[in-house]
């Protein structure tokens, strides 16, 4: 059984996204950005579009997807497409006689819209909208709040855990296996990021990955890590 999010939190957050349309003039919304589709719907895939209206919302994914769709997703209908999901929704535009569709301009890889664009009748407007869903993500609810404190938490634990565990002549590389690794036995789904580990001359580096550099005594290491928790990310960083 996959975790679900209420199928009452999807509707509330898709009403918020419907007021944000009627102000932008569209009829509807075109969703692909991965982390927007599961704030809306659920579903956790990374791949499928989804399309909002009052009338119409549709969660569209290949053959990989369709259980786990099928099993997380709410307020929308989930179609497994056969022949393309972009053939599919290209499909599903061209029955009306005329659409206003947005699309989030900051997300959308250029090539794919201009699959979509080539595959509907002209009477089919795509109107490029930034941050649509982004904006709504912004305000977080108190189930939110819980599962980020919660990352914050075991994010914690785990650094802890490392400062006691590091000493000279360990690779930074085993470093940040040692915290991958503690942090999924702490419950968490993953990272948030890669993990960054970086001792000595390398420390100086913002975002230095691990490498097979060895600690030695008195050197300053910097850490970066956080984990994942219901999809909410963590982000610590620490100089030691």
């Amino acid at each position: 059984m996959l975790s679900k999010i209420p199928n009452s939190r999807c509707l509330q957050r898709q009403k918020k996204l419907f007021r944000r349309m009627e102000l932008d003039d569209v009829d509807g919304f075109l969703v692909t950005h991965p982390p927007n589709l599961f704030y809306l719907t659920g579903f956790s895939g990374s791949a499928g579009i989804g399309f909002f209206s009052p009338q119409k919302k549709i969660l569209w994914v290949d053959g990989r997807y369709g259980f786990q769709a099928r099993e997380q997703s709410q307020g929308v209908r989930v179609i497994v497409s056969r022949n393309g999901v972009l053939s599919s929704v290209c499909k599903f535009f061209n029955r009306a006689s005329s659409l206003r569709i947005g699309f989030e301009s900051d997300q959308l890889e250029h090539a794919t819209y201009l699959r979509i664009h080539s595959g509907v009748k002209k009477s089919i407007q795509l109107l490029a909208l930034e941050g649509v869903v982004e904006r709504l993500r912004e305000r977080k609810d108190q189930h939110e709040i819980k599962l980020i404190r919660r990352a914050c938490q075991v994010t914690g634990e785990v650094l802890n855990t490392i400062k006691d565990w590091l000493r000279p002549g360990i690779r930074e590389r085993d470093v940040a296996a040692e915290i991958d690794y503690h942090l999924r036995l702490r419950g968490a789904e993953g990272v948030a990021f890669k993990t960054i580990v970086a001792s000595g001359p390398r420390s100086a580096l913002p975002h230095g990955l691990p490498s097979a550099r060895r600690l030695r005594k008195n050197d300053i290491v910097l850490i970066d890590l956080g984990a994942i928790l219901g999809n909410y990310c963590a982000d610590m960083t620490r100089t030691l």
